[in-house]
């Protein structure tokens, strides 16, 4: 099959005619297994099935109670390569002969995917994101809202990486292995109602909470004097001289931010006069920071739970 017949955000043209995004390619998640598969540090690519390993785990573990629906997967358009197995070669891929290239043909460096499960809750499912790159497999337990296809990662916890190192038996620091993480997700998927409805109490909390423009309009002033100062820092060669360095977003992202802020994609979180709400302010970062919207998709797990850590955390109602 050929990719273009694979990938649901194509652009049609009046003409016929069609173009390929640059970035998120959408596609259909079953063709997700016939691509290779790039991993550095190994002489060869393979094919895998990780998508789909996950949600046959999910539904073994419902045990027909729900229904696990079908994943949304993005593959990033600048990480494609050619295999030619024939001929033993590997090359790039132009943009004419992209959509005309054999799905069996391609391999991807990086790609991300989200598994879910609807029917708990209007508007909001659990969900399962997985980060597929070249150095390592990422996997984080969220909350899918349905209106935007956002995905709200609400605790750092929930973000388990082979990339990751935790101290051993014997003091050693050592990765995080696939079927270590699949086990504790495991653990996650089996108790999927009580978390999702622990979740659900957090989220209308949230939404309680109300924030005035000025409000967040000081909230977004601090973002932006910290990213700057910590810049100038790292310009200056003096980093070690900041106790509190790490941003959870940087001027790129939060600018786009409070573009999203000035003019919401979506009206339910559109302001209320001169009142919005935290889980408003969290959705109107969550909708920049997807993979589909620029973001890497290698860091744009971490960058959502840290948007939501750092909203969450935020005394917006100081004096």
């Amino acid at each position: 099959m050929k990719l273009a017949d694979t990938i649901i955000n194509l652009t049609l043209h009046p003409d016929g005619t069609h173009s390929i995004p640059k970035r998120a390619l959408k596609i259909k998640p079953e063709h997700l297994k016939d691509m290779y598969t790039v991993v550095l540090g190994t002489d060869r690519y393979h094919k895998g099935a990780l998508v789909d390993r996950c949600a046959d785990m999910w539904s073994d573990q419902l045990g027909g109670s729900l229904e696990v629906a079908e994943p949304e997967v993005y593959i990033d358009r600048n990480t494609l390569i050619n295999i030619d197995t024939k001929q033993h070669l590997i090359s790039d891929i132009g943009d004419k002969e992209l959509g005309e290239m054999d799905v069996e043909q391609i391999a991807f460096s990086r790609a991300i995917a989200k598994i879910s499960v609807p029917g708990l809750a209007e508007g909001l499912s659990p969900a399962i994101a997985i980060n597929m790159n070249e150095k390592w497999n990422e996997f984080a337990w969220g909350n899918n809202v349905h209106v935007c296809s956002n995905m709200t990662i609400m605790k750092a916890e929930n973000i388990l990486s082979t990339h990751q190192k935790i101290r051993g038996a014997g003091g050693n620091y050592t990765k995080l292995s696939l079927e270590n993480i699949l086990r504790q997700f495991e653990q996650f998927m089996g108790q999927t109602k009580r978390r999702f409805e622990e979740e659900l109490k957090q989220i209308a909390e949230l939404k309680k909470r109300y924030v005035t423009r000025d409000e967040f309009h000081r909230f977004m002033g601090e973002q932006y004097t910290k990213i700057q100062w910590v810049n100038h820092h790292q310009v200056e060669r003096k980093i070690k001289d900041i106790q509190d360095k790490f941003l959870p977003v940087n001027g790129l992202q939060l600018s786009k931010i409070a573009i999203e802020a000035c003019r919401p994609s979506y009206r339910e979180y559109e302001w209320e006069g001169n009142t919005t709400t935290v889980w408003n302010i969290i959705n109107l970062g969550t909708e920049v920071l997807k993979f589909q919207r620029g973001s890497d998709s290698a860091t744009v797990l971490r960058a959502n739970s840290n948007w939501v850590k750092l909203v969450n955390g935020y005394d917006f109602h100081r004096n």
